[in-house]
């Protein structure tokens, strides 16, 4: 049998709900993330907020 187009709704809907499927396929989502920040723990400036690098950042005069 022919299958009936989907409307453009459904099809977003149904790839919400692929991509929702793989995501909670991953046992735990969070180990790279984790583990990157650790990295970048052993190399950042204490006390220095990721807030404040990231503002003195913008207002540099090469960055204007």
């Amino acid at each position: 049998p022919a299958k009936e187009p989907i409307s453009q709704e459904d099809e977003e809907a149904r790839e919400e709900l692929e991509l929702m499927v793989r995501l909670l396929s991953i046992k735990n989502p969070f180990d790279r993330w984790r583990a990157l920040t650790k990295e970048i723990s052993k190399v950042w400036p204490k006390g220095v907020s990721a807030v404040d690098a990231i503002r003195e950042q913008r207002d540099r005069e090469w960055n204007k």
